[in-house]
């Protein structure tokens, strides 16, 4: 039987990379405010982006650098808003989407921004033909286009940022645990006959832009037939990065289609998995036989619904192991039974098929990944 590892943030923050949404944030307003406050020096507190607007409220000297680096040493959202206050600056949002983005994101996740931009995308559906023209609907549609694309810009200099800062050097014992989940069960290649083909082959679906996924493929490769595939692309090419939303099932995107508007489809991840070959090779590895599913750190959430309906209603699957979050003795196993079920069509069939959590087990953790949690 064929192993399908399915990869999402979870297990880069179970690595310790500080990869949630809130610390993305976080370095982005830190960066605009020193651009605003740098500015000052000169002629006005003030920056603009194409989200945001940066500015100092009634203020003669820019923030000191005792001050400035307060500010950019705090950890969490919630405390740099508050010293931001105390040095009276502001931040207006320059749009409905950003204004979501920047003022609820405290507890988001990935899947909540790109559910944020279906949203925003369905408002100008739902308003479509009331609008004064065509050129207000263009702008609309352009716009929002073009605030994904300079957060998705943002995000590939980010990610670049902190997968540099981690150091995979030589296998330690905590590595080794996630070694042990990739290579669980699965027959080691054989050393007189090389091309056996009855050993497990193992992929391993990577929704995340790093590259940590890959370190274990290749540690293994030499023993194990296992291969990655980078669907969402990889931080080395900028370009292949695919940041959107991937729900065809949605009950609006026949009237979508319908509309003859291309702008709408900018970006839906369906139209990107097109520019490379890494959906075909899964589509391909899904029907070359029996299969069982581990999730690591994926959040099962609807912006990737299209491509995990295709994969948990296959007629091939044998079982699904979910690996949990636990902390504190509190786990996330039953939330994840929860996202797991939006994308089962038959749901006894899913009963049937995932492991219980009487025989489940939680994902590894790295010492250092306790801060980012």
């Amino acid at each position: 039987m064929n192993r399908l590892i399915i990869i999402g943030n979870g297990f880069d923050l179970a690595h310790g990379l500080k990869t949630r949404y809130s610390d993305f944030m976080l370095d982005y307003l830190k960066e605009t405010l020193s651009k605003a406050n740098a500015a000052g020096l000169s002629k006005s507190f003030f920056y603009e982006d194409e989200l945001i607007k940066v500015f100092g409220i009634n203020r003669i000297h820019p923030i000191s650098k005792e001050n400035l680096a307060l500010i950019n040493d705090q950890k969490t959202l919630a405390d740099f808003f508050s010293l931001l206050e105390e040095n009276n600056f502001e931040y207006q949002p320059l749009y409905s989407f950003t204004d979501k983005l920047i003022k609820n994101n405290r507890d988001f996740h990935w899947v909540d921004i790109e559910n944020i931009f279906h949203k925003e995308l369905l408002q100008i559906l739902k308003h479509y033909h009331s609008y004064a023209s065509e050129e207000t609907r263009i702008n609309l549609l352009k716009d929002l286009n073009l605030q994904m694309e300079f957060l998705r810009a943002k995000l590939v200099k980010y990610l670049v940022k902190i997968e540099n800062k981690f150091k995979w050097g030589s296998i330690t014992k905590d590595s080794k645990e996630f070694l042990k989940v990739f290579s669980f069960g699965a027959a080691k290649k054989s050393v007189r006959y090389p091309l056996y083909t009855e050993a497990i082959d193992t992929r391993v679906l990577n929704f995340n832009y790093t590259n940590i996924a890959n370190h274990y493929c290749k540690e293994l490769e030499s023993e194990y037939s296992i291969r990655e595939i980078p669907l969402h692309g990889q931080l080395v090419d900028p370009e292949s990065i695919v940041f959107g939303f991937g729900d065809e099932v949605h009950s609006s995107y026949q009237e979508i289609e319908d509309l003859d508007e291309n702008l709408f489809f900018e970006h839906i991840k369906s139209f990107k998995y097109l520019q490379n070959e890494y959906y075909q090779d899964l589509m391909a590895f899904l029907e070359s036989g029996q299969f069982e599913v581990f999730v690591l750190g994926h959040s099962l959430g609807l912006s990737d619904r299209t491509m995990l309906q295709a994969i948990f209603n296959s007629n091939y699957l044998e079982k699904v192991q979910l690996f949990y979050y636990e902390k504190d003795g509190k786990n996330n196993f039953v939330e994840m039974t929860h996202q797991l079920s939006r994308h089962f069509t038959d749901k006894n069939r899913m009963r049937t098929k995932v492991v219980p959590f009487s025989k489940s087990e939680p994902l590894p953790q790295f010492p250092t990944s306790q801060e980012n949690l």
